[in-house]
C-alpha cells in the first residue's frame, strides 16, 4: 500500500514537471522570435544611446532630455510595470512617444527586460540615500551652470568663458580625478566661473556631490574605474537577450499621433524659445541675465539641383513618403515645415524643408548626406546606422520632390491629400 502511494506520488510529480517544462518551452518559443537588442537599437537608441545612458545628440536638444537608464535614480524610480506603460503609451510632457502601434505587447516586454538587464543596476538603501543627498546638492548648487544632466547648461556654453565643464565628455573622464574635483569644489578654479563652496558646503557635502557627479555623469568610481553597467542578477529577468531579426523599416505612425493630428499643432508656440536666457549665479553686482545673441547673417550659395545621388542610386519617392510619414514627420511635420509633434521638445528646432534657404541649398546629394550622417549639435540622428543607402535615397527623393522642389513634381505632392483629408475630418 505504501509502495503504491509512493508510486502514485511519483507519477503526479512527473506529470507536474512535464506540464511545467511544456509551459517553459512554449514561453521560450514565443520569445525566441523576438530580438530585443535589435528592437532597442532600432527604436530607442537614437534618444537613449547604445549604452542606455542617454548620451546622444538628443540629450541637449530635448527638454526634458531622454532618460539615463544607468543611474541609481532610474533603478529606484523605474519599475518594470512603469516602463512597459511608458513604452506602450508614451510619457506626457516629454518627447517619449507611444510605441503600441509599432510593437506588440510581447515585443514591448522584451525590450523593457533588455533595458533592465543590460543597463539598470540594483542599488542598496545606503547608496540610494547618498545618491539622493548628492543629487540635491548638485541641483541646488551646480546644475545652473553644469546642466541638469552634467553636460553644461545651454546659456553657460556661450555665456561663460571658458564654459563650465561637461562631465559627460571623454576628456572629463580622462583628466578629472576624484582629488582634483574635491579641490575644485572646495577652492574654486581661478580664471573660470567656478567659485569656492567652502562657505556653503561642509566636507561631507563636497564629497557627496563629487561622488554623485562621478557616478551619475562620468560613470567612474574614485579610482577612475568604470562603474559596472550590466546587472544580470536582477530578480525576474531573463539571463540573456532574445534572438531573431531586426525590424526595419518602421511601418506605422509614431505614438498614435497621426499626420492629421500633427497638422493641428503646426502653429503652436515654442515653449523653449527663451532657454538660452538663464541667470548666472556667479555674476557680479552689475550683471544680470545673459543677453540674447543676435544671429549672424550667413551667405547662402545656391546648390546644383541637377546633381544625382551618389553611387548611381535612384530614389523611390513613394517608398520614401511611406517611411517619412511613419517616422520623420514627428519632428519635421507632415508638410516638411519642422513643426511635427516632437519638434517642440527639440533645441534647435528641426529643419524646415520649405524655407527659402532650404530650397536653395538642399539638393539630392546634401539631403542624402544629411540623412545618412545626421547633424552634430541637433537631435537629427545618423540614419545610416539602421537604414540601407537605397532606403535613405528613397527618403531624400521624397523630401526633394515634395518639399524642396514641389513645383517640379506636382504628382508626388501626396502631402496635399493628407492635408485635405485632415481638413475634411476637422469640418466633420
Amino acid at each position: 500500500m505504501i509502495k503504491r502511494r509512493i508510486y502514485s506520488s511519483y507519477i503526479v510529480w512527473m506529470v507536474f514537471n512535464m506540464i511545467s517544462f511544456a509551459g517553459m518551452a512554449y514561453a521560450a518559443d514565443e520569445k525566441a522570435g523576438i530580438d530585443a537588442e535589435a528592437l532597442y537599437l532600432n527604436n530607442c537608441s537614437i534618444c537613449h544611446g547604445d549604452r542606455g545612458d542617454g548620451n546622444t545628440r538628443a540629450q541637449s536638444g530635448m527638454r526634458p532630455p531622454p532618460r539615463n537608464f544607468t543611474t541609481v535614480e532610474a533603478a529606484v524610480e523605474l519599475t518594470r510595470e512603469r516602463m512597459i506603460d511608458s513604452v506602450t503609451n508614451g510619457r506626457k510632457g516629454t518627447a517619449m512617444m507611444a510605441h503600441k502601434d509599432r510593437m506588440s505587447a510581447e515585443q514591448i516586454s522584451a525590450v523593457v527586460d533588455y533595458i533592465r538587464q543590460n543597463f539598470m543596476r540594483t542599488p542598496d538603501e545606503s547608496s540610494v540615500a547618498k545618491n539622493q543627498h548628492g543629487k540635491d546638492l548638485y541641483t541646488r548648487n551646480c546644475a545652473v551652470c553644469h546642466g541638469d544632466k552634467g553636460n553644461t547648461a545651454i546659456w553657460a556654453r556661450s555665456g561663460l568663458n571658458p564654459p563650465p565643464r561637461d562631465f559627460t565628455s571623454e576628456e572629463a573622464k580622462r583628466i578629472l580625478t576624484y582629488d582634483r574635483m574635491i579641490n575644485s569644489v572646495t577652492n574654486g578654479r581661478p580664471g573660470t566661473g567656478m567659485m569656492s563652496f567652502t562657505k556653503k558646503l561642509n566636507e561631507e557635502d563636497i564629497q557627496a556631490v563629487v561622488t554623485y557627479i562621478r557616478e551619475e555623469f562620468m560613470h567612474v568610481d574614485k579610482e577612475n574605474k568604470p562603474l559596472p553597467s550590466v546587472h544580470a542578477d536582477m530578480a525576474g529577468l531573463p539571463t540573456g537577450p532574445y534572438q531573431s531579426q531586426t525590424l526595419l523599416p518602421r511601418d506605422s505612425a509614431h505614438a498614435g499621433i497621426t499626420p492629421e493630428r500633427a497638422l493641428q499643432r503646426a502653429q503652436q508656440r515654442d515653449p523653449h524659445a527663451n532657454l538660452a536666457q538663464r541667470t548666472n549665479p556667479h555674476a557680479g553686482p552689475h550683471e544680470g541675465r545673459m543677453p540674447a545673441i543676435a544671429p549672424q547673417p550667413m551667405a547662402v550659395i545656391d546648390a546644383d539641383m541637377s546633381l544625382p545621388f551618389p553611387n548611381g542610386l535612384k530614389g523611390d519617392p513613394v517608398k520614401g513618403r511611406e517611411f517619412f510619414m511613419s517616422n520623420c514627420f514627428t519632428c519635421h511635420g507632415v508638410t516638411g515645415q519642422g513643426d511635427g509633434p516632437r519638434a517642440y521638445f527639440n533645441t534647435p528646432r528641426p529643419r524646415n524643408f520649405t524655407s527659402e534657404t532650404s530650397r536653395r541649398i538642399l539638393n539630392r546629394v546634401r539631403l542624402f548626406t544629411g540623412i545618412s550622417n545626421g547633424k552634430v549639435g541637433t537631435v537629427m540622428p545618423a540614419w545610416s546606422k539602421v537604414l540601407t543607402d537605397q532606403q535613405i535615397a528613397n527618403i531624400a527623393e521624397f523630401v526633394f520632390q515634395a518639399f524642396v522642389k514641389p513645383e517640379d513634381y506636382p504628382e508626388i505632392s501626396g502631402v496635399e491629400a493628407v492635408t485635405k483629408d485632415a481638413a475634411k475630418k476637422k469640418d466633420l
